[in-house]
């Protein structure tokens, strides 16, 4: 476990140190327009780098079984997360607590959960907003998650329903138990 946290935490480092340099080669080309819209991009592509990375450290961070290194890892990525990784979080999360009411209690005390849960909310919230179709799968695992930890989190469930509702057909039936 201490290997996993030290691998993840030498990742971490890793990615921030490539994102400052996507940030500062960025910066090169000529001021005004040009130059904000390479940043702008720079940003933008480096941040869809990160999401797929995101997903595998909480995976492999949850894997090991260990609930204090997976809110670790998720505290260390929620502010560069996208609605996959949260709903990868939220999931990994009641799956390591499903079996386990006095860590699930413990686990709906913690501020990273009540944050992720809040994230989520304010993203499905911005999509819908923005006329935007999350993946069903994103929907479904989101819902599952907040049934397991019994978060009744009205404002989340009714945007999950009404984004599900405009997407029913694009569900597969596993998305749907």
């Amino acid at each position: 476990k201490d290997t996993a946290a030290a691998e993840a935490e030498a990742e971490a480092a890793a990615v921030g140190a490539r994102r400052s340099a996507a940030m500062s080669s960025a910066e090169t080309p000529a001021a005004g327009k040009r130059g904000k819209r390479t940043r702008h991009r720079a940003r933008q592509e480096t941040k869809r780098a990160t999401f797929p990375f995101i997903n595998g450290q909480i995976i492999a961070v949850a894997d090991t079984g260990d609930i204090a290194l997976t809110l670790s890892i998720i505290e260390t990525y929620i502010s560069d997360m996208n609605l996959v990784n949260m709903a990868t979080a939220l999931h990994r999360l009641a799956k390591l607590t499903a079996n386990d009411t006095a860590t699930r209690a413990l686990l709906l005390e913690h501020s990273v959960l009540v944050q992720l849960v809040g994230d989520v909310n304010a993203l499905l919230e911005k999509n819908r907003a923005a006329g935007g179709s999350p993946h069903c799968q994103v929907l479904s695992n989101i819902s599952w998650a907040l049934a397991t930890l019994k978060i009744p989190d009205v404002p989340l469930l009714g945007a999950i329903a009404q984004l599900s509702c405009r997407l029913v057909a694009g569900f597969k039936p596993f998305e749907l138990s």
